[in-house]
């Protein structure tokens, strides 16, 4: 497994992840070009052949803002997301930043106890985030 940046003819793979995973929440493939070219931080999980997780970052005023992170579910309990987090962390404070913020699916009960295991903290409910209508949570990570 390697850690490494995306590369453009890779984001159809990203956006098929992306699909499979956030269903209807998935960001297409125009905002995920969009993302390749202004995002701070987006950078994959790969072996020689398949891309296995990605993460999208970006810092702005001292903080940081996880946009979208994910691993396919069958590689899902081997760390890999937690070395794509850990990447994104060691970047930010390398930037000079002391938070990371994301937002998650109050339902998404896996992924919250995932960041909580990281030392995230629920700070605010975010009401009808989704185009579902269904609530985020707001969580932060100060460093």
């Amino acid at each position: 497994m390697i850690y490494r940046d995306i590369k453009y003819n890779e984001l159809d793979k990203i956006a098929e992840i992306e699909r499979n995973i956030f269903k209807e929440e998935a960001y297409s493939i125009d905002i995920i070009k969009d993302l390749y070219f202004h995002a701070d931080f987006f950078i994959v999980a790969a072996t020689d052949d398949e891309i296995i997780g990605y993460i999208i970052g970006e810092v702005r005023g001292g903080s940081g803002h996880i946009i979208t992170i994910a691993v396919k579910e069958e590689y899902r309990g081997r760390g890999i997301g937690s070395r794509l987090l850990g990447r994104f962390i060691k970047f930010v404070r390398k930037k000079g930043g002391n938070r990371i913020y994301l937002e998650v699916a109050t339902s998404n009960i896996e992924a919250i106890k995932f960041y909580s295991k990281h030392g995230f903290k629920v700070i605010r409910i975010l009401p009808k985030y989704y185009k579902s209508g269904e609530d985020a949570y707001l969580m932060e990570l100060r460093l």
